[in-house]
């Protein structure tokens, strides 16, 4: 049986990170030094006092839990840190959004025809 993907799905671009990945490899056989910072995955482990912390952070029941629309203490901060480095003003209700990862925010999906 062959499983074909229907057309919005076959119409989507390659990840970002793919492609950072390939132009990486690339880049090494071509004997290239390559420092990779593209997906934030780091290459040592953190200090044992960041990892203590994550631990006892962890623990605390009421820090879980999902939100859809982003929380209002962030985006007004992200409009603050906006104001205070850049002297850019944004409206923290409509001009700031939370994304699961950046690939959500940079990566185009479909044709626009949606």
């Amino acid at each position: 049986m062959k499983i074909v993907g229907s057309k919005k799905t076959q119409n989507m671009a390659t990840s970002i990170f793919t492609e950072l990945a390939n132009k990486k490899s690339e880049a090494i056989k071509k004997g290239m030094d390559v420092i990779d910072l593209s997906v934030g995955s780091p290459d040592m482990p953190p200090p044992a006092y960041v990892v203590d912390t994550l631990v006892q952070f962890s623990r605390d029941t009421t820090k879980y839990g999902y939100t859809l629309k982003g929380i209002d203490k962030f985006n007004e901060a992200v409009a603050y840190f906006y104001k205070q480095r850049y002297g850019i003003e944004l409206v923290p209700e409509t001009e700031v959004l939370q994304l699961m990862g950046s690939q959500d925010g940079l990566a185009p999906f479909g044709d626009g025809n949606d």
